[in-house]
């Protein structure tokens, strides 16, 4: 178990960029402060099974949060979420399906679910004629992605002329996830496929086994997906009411393309 507290000030680019997107006084910002208690166990049923879980629950005040203005803007401003809440679950499992015939042979999974809400934010949004106060209480914070899963298949050969040599297939899987404050707009989720292969020289080998080849492949099915992408900013229409996704998908600026299929390759000396 454990029990934290943690501080945090703004960035001096967080301080002189308004919520407008243009350079000036942001100064109003206030420090950020949380509490937080993971509570967590390992558990080892057998021989060939590891398992860790970790709860965590944490309670922040003035959490420092910031998206995009929009178009033409100098860079994305800072704000104060006054309460917010993140609360979650991680998980990991280590397996060796077959310790005798395939004694190098290892299954780990990892998980994460992380749910992170406002719990207290009235933000205001404004437009040539009129300005409207919407509340986020209970909205999921933009950017954060709700599940993550990653899978690892290894094998390490453990001994004979071929000792040493290993690879793995690794499928990684991101959840969609909101862009805004008002949860109008998703980035979609999406899976990746990777492979890799090494070779790390037994210690017979003398000086060799200081050496790590390998040899990798991401995104083998050269998927196009969403790597990354900064929170967008609402807007309110002239009738009063929040614009929808089909008027947010037209911010510019917030999406950063993952990459295409790439090979790597190398070696890493140990000493």
């Amino acid at each position: 178990t454990r029990v934290g507290t943690a501080y945090g000030t703004p960035s001096s680019s967080n301080l002189f960029i308004t919520p407008q997107g243009e350079y000036g006084n942001n100064t109003q910002l206030k420090s950020q402060t949380s509490v937080g208690i993971d509570l967590g166990a390992d558990w080892h049923p057998s021989s060939t099974i590891s398992i860790q879980a970790t709860g965590f629950y944490e309670f922040y005040k003035n959490e420092l949060v910031s998206q995009s203005a929009g178009v033409n803007t100098v860079g994305s401003y800072t704000f104060n979420a006054p309460a917010s809440e993140h609360r979650g679950v991680v998980l990991g499992i280590e397996w060796k399906p077959l310790p005798k015939m395939l004694p190098g042979g290892r299954v780990k999974l990892s998980y994460t679910y992380d749910n992170q809400i406002y719990t207290n934010y009235t933000e205001v949004l404004s437009n040539s004629t009129l300005s409207r106060s919407f509340s986020r209480k209970g909205h999921y914070i933009p950017g954060v992605i709700p599940n993550f899963l990653n899978a690892r298949f290894l094998y390490d050969q453990p001994g004979g002329p071929l000792e040493g040599l290993g690879g793995y297939a690794e499928v990684t899987w991101r959840d969609s996830y909101w862009l805004d404050n008002a949860n109008r707009l998703k980035a979609p989720g999406y899976a990746l496929l990777n492979l890799e292969i090494h070779y790390d020289p037994p210690a017979r080998f003398g000086w060799a086994h200081r050496l790590h080849w390998y040899f990798e492949v991401q995104n083998v099915a050269n998927q196009t997906y969403i790597a990354g992408a900064t929170n967008i900013s609402d807007s309110v229409q002239t009738n009063g009411q929040q614009a929808g996704a089909t008027t947010l998908m037209n911010s510019t600026g917030s999406i950063y393309a993952g990459s295409p299929r790439a090979y790597f390759g190398g070696v890493r000396i140990r000493f």
